[in-house]
């Protein structure tokens, strides 16, 4: 919704109200043919592109493209102006972006030269609406601004409007809702001053917008028939068009799928009879979504092949996203499994766009140390030749000073000569011992110099070596972390089975030893979040082991007793891991909280290992559980509105242990609006950026009372920003899984 109908508002806030009158259209091209002046010439024919834009695109090309050329002949600048702005408009729609920029700049070029403002103004919210629909999203807002401030320098009220509405559409496209609502609100306020009824739906459009990304389908609904009426009363047929495919969309999102097509259909007519591919990829995802819904599966599969069709030629990557996805389920249904699959990793690969990423301790060590080394030796080896060099500076003043004495000594008397000679040998010797002297040391110097290259070569060819095993085992986990991901129950069963939920999940390193698991047997829906020894590789097998292992209990005995899978799930895993000693110290196993919710009745069941499960309930149902006060199996946390009741776990692991009993199976009677939790213990084991305090059960219960009156999707938020912002630049000390459901 949000991406088809920010986009697609843009165009009608820079449009004209065109009629699409036939006689027009005539009497246009009688005038044109009578004139004989090319300046008025370019005027109809820019007329003339206006008209026909709305009823077949390649005509107001031409018309526009003639507009121009006769314009260049005449040096009439604003006939050129204008044909190049509307050319723009028409490489827009026909997804041509690169022809669409190359025009709308021309057109600025010129206007700058000759201080045409009015049409710099159109002209640069035309080049921002390029920028806006190819993810340019600062220079959309440059474009925009400057609009705007041309805009106020005329005091052009209209303009005004039409910027507000662009500017308040960009930032629905980034999510921004207070910039949005800001000046979505400034634009409805100008439009309603000025009685501009075409702005007026143009903002009505916006705020629906607004209102479902907000969730509030209603209130979006409401806020599109306000401005479909008035696109009607106007005859602006192309936001007409848009506008039914928002409907569209909201009418999905409210389950009334058969209304969804009959709009869908509505702007299908429009786009095609204009020729225009830039919506048709999102319509028949729409439609072909909505006819899987209703069951009409060959009508699914005809739409969602179109879908495919037209967004491989624009790479329109979100169709293609929703498209494979409802292809596979398409498949699936019809019992075609072989392309189910094909499709659904087409989806996934569409979906995916960054897989986890992190460095090993040892390459940072290793990379360390070895730029520490390399500066001692730099140091050591500057130092040396420093002392060498001042030696040698001092060696060459002493012989300078001998040499003048010794001037000295034989200009003055003959007779000392001998005494002389005998001073200057001694000295020579001297010197001859000490520039031996030097050259040891410089030879020791040399020998250094060769052994800090040869173990600079050493560490680099180390540091080579262990970057590639780490390229190697990385990308062997990467690969593993997508199989893991797979045997996990995936987005599709979950949103299936949950109308609010969440599951915040934080490996600790690329694959994790945590694993959550989900089944539906009959009208009983089986929940479990494990937490198996260890994490990364060896965690990550005991996960895929527990996953297995849960699946095969559950498809065998058929067993919807809590308690029961716990006691058959522990046999299964002691088999598997050979655990035939019950003396034995238990090393590999997991913690697991498992529940199972009849959705008939409303009860729960709950069989723990080591985990809890916690359920938030309003205080003045609390009141009539009195039997969580008497017995030792729950503990209560209550603030003003809620209470969190904690039902503690048998303490014994899944695993072999050397007291072990049959686990405990605790039957609930619940009520809709109450809340379960099942998690590891990652969240509350966690360390502050002092490693000294864990974040602690109490905390953790004292957050999820504060967090009741939130949708599940918020309170994961919540839940994530808490605890980054307690980690902060501590490491991370295990996985993370936490499971929420709301009834």
């Amino acid at each position: 919704m949000k991406k088809v109908f920010a986009l697609l508002i843009i165009f009608c806030t820079i449009s004209s109200a065109w009629s699409q009158s036939t006689k027009k259209i005539d009497s246009l091209l009688i005038e044109l043919n009578r004139v004989k002046v090319d300046s008025t010439k370019v005027q109809l024919l820019n007329e003339l592109a206006l008209e026909t834009y709305s009823i077949d695109l390649k005509t107001s090309a031409n018309y526009s493209k003639k507009a121009y050329s006769f314009a260049q002949k005449a040096n009439y600048t604003q006939g050129k102006v204008a044909a190049l702005n509307h050319l723009g408009r028409i490489y827009v729609y026909q997804t041509q972006f690169d022809s669409a920029i190359l025009s709308i700049k021309k057109a600025i070029a010129v206007s700058k030269k000759h201080n045409l403002n009015n049409e710099l103004i159109t002209s640069h919210i035309r080049l921002a609406v390029v920028y806006m629909m190819t993810s340019y999203h600062e220079k959309s807002s440059q474009e925009l601004f400057i609009a705007l401030k041309y805009a106020e320098k005329q005091n052009n009220l209209p303009r005004q409007q039409s910027i507000y509405n662009n500017l308040s559409a960009l930032y629905i496209k980034i999510e921004n809702i207070e910039l949005a609502t800001k000046y979505i609100n400034l634009a409805l306020n100008l439009s309603i001053k000025l009685k501009n009824k075409q702005g007026e739906a143009l903002a009505y459009g916006n705020l629906a917008v607004i209102e479902n990304l907000k969730k509030n389908y209603h209130n979006s609904l409401e806020y599109q028939k306000k401005a479909l009426s008035i696109t009607n009363e106007l005859n602006l047929h192309e936001e007409s068009a848009n506008t039914y495919v928002n409907i569209s969309d909201n009418y999905f999102k409210l389950k009334k799928y058969q209304r969804s097509i009959d709009n869908s259909l509505v702007a299908l007519d429009y786009f095609k009879k204009v020729g225009s591919t830039l919506q048709l990829s999102v319509i028949y995802v729409d439609m072909g979504k909505a006819y899987f819904m209703l069951k009409n599966y060959n009508a699914a599969y005809e739409n969602l092949n179109n879908a495919l069709q037209y967004s491989a030629k624009k790479n329109d990557k979100g169709a293609l996203v929703s498209a494979y996805l409802y292809l596979s389920k398409l498949d699936s249904t019809k019992g075609d499994y072989k392309n189910a699959l094909l499709n659904y990793q087409k989806h996934k690969t569409m979906s995916d766009s960054v897989l986890f990423s992190s460095k090993e301790k040892v390459i940072s060590e290793i990379e360390s140390k070895y730029e520490l080394q390399k500066k001692e030796n730099e140091n050591t080896l500057l130092k040396e030749r420093e002392k060498t060099s001042k030696t040698r500076i001092r060696n060459q003043h002493i012989i300078n000073i001998f040499l003048i004495a010794i001037l000295i000594v034989f200009l003055l008397s003959t007779v000392l000569i001998i005494t002389g000679n005998f001073k200057i040998k001694r000295i020579n010797n001297l010197l001859i011992d000490k520039n031996t002297e030097i050259e040891i040391k410089n030879s020791k110097l040399e020998e250094q110099n060769e052994e800090i290259e040869l173990q600079k070569s050493n560490l680099e060819n180390q540091n080579n070596e262990l970057v590639e095993q780490k390229k190697l085992i990385t990308s062997s986990i990467k690969y593993a972390l997508k199989i893991q991901m797979a045997v996990l129950p995936d987005k599709f069963q979950m949103d299936y089975l949950f109308n609010d939920y969440f599951i915040f999940f934080k490996p600790f390193q690329i694959v994790s030893g945590d694993f959550y698991w989900l089944k539906k047997v009959n009208h009983h829906i089986i929940l479990a979040v494990g937490d198996c020894t260890g994490h990364g590789v060896p965690g990550a097998f005991l996960s895929m082991l527990g996953i297995s292992s849960l699946s095969e209990v559950v498809n065998k005995y058929q067993s919807i007793n809590a308690a029961d899978i716990l006691n058959r799930l522990r046999n299964a895993i002691k088999k598997a891991l050979k655990q035939n000693n019950p003396e034995m110290q238990a090393e590999d196993g997991m913690d697991i909280a498992l529940c199972v919710l009849d959705t008939q009745n409303l009860t729960l069941q709950y069989a723990g290992a080591h985990r809890p499960l916690y359920l938030v309930v309003e205080n003045n149902r609390y009141q009539q559980l009195d039997v969580f006060k008497e017995s030792s199996a729950y503990q209560l946390t209550t603030n003003d509105t809620h209470t969190l009741i904690e039902i503690k776990p048998d303490k014994q692991p899944i695993g072999v242990f050397f007291k072990e009993t049959s686990f405990t199976n605790h039957q609930l009677q619940l009520q809709k609006g109450e809340s379960i939790y099942l998690f590891s213990d990652g969240f509350t084991d966690q360390f502050n950026e002092n490693e000294v305090d864990k974040f602690s059960s109490k905390r953790f219960k004292e957050l999820l009372l504060s967090i009741q009156e939130n949708k599940m999707r918020t309170q994961k938020k919540i839940l994530k920003q808490t605890f980054e912002t307690w980690k902060a630049n501590a490491a991370q000390t295990d996985d993370v899984l936490v499971a929420g459901l709301k009834l």
